[in-house]
């Protein structure tokens, strides 16, 4: 994600802009992660807090995809969908930039935080 904000002018403002935590579950792997946006800074925890802004989880390769949002391969719930409601829009913005061998690294951490 990363290098794909520094090589896409436009995305760094949606990242600079994202405030909250983000939980993701990969049902399939059980792999868990919390992703804070801190308006310009990223932390990334292993597992999922008591009341994350956005709890998204569907199979692992699934979220690995934006337009899988749009099919419904994925779930998405949480209270930020009211009190925050640009948090998923410019989550999805972030993801859709993220290139094919971007997806496999991706994946292969997640997998990596399940094996720990």
């Amino acid at each position: 994600m990363h290098k794909n904000i520094q090589r896409q002018a436009g995305l760094r403002g949606h990242f600079d802009r994202l405030q909250g935590e983000v939980a993701i579950k990969a049902t399939d792997t059980q792999a868990e992660v919390t992703l804070e946006f801190l308006g310009g800074k990223l932390l990334v925890h292993d597992g999922i807090p008591k009341r994350p802004d956005l709890m998204i989880w569907g199979p692992q390769t699934a979220l690995l995809q934006s337009r899988a949002f749009l099919r419904g391969r994925v779930r998405i719930k949480g209270r930020a969908l009211l009190l925050k409601p640009l948090l998923l829009p410019r989550l999805l913005q972030l993801m859709s930039a993220v290139e094919p061998a971007g997806v496999e690294e991706a994946s292969e951490q997640l997998v990596t935080l399940r094996e720990e």
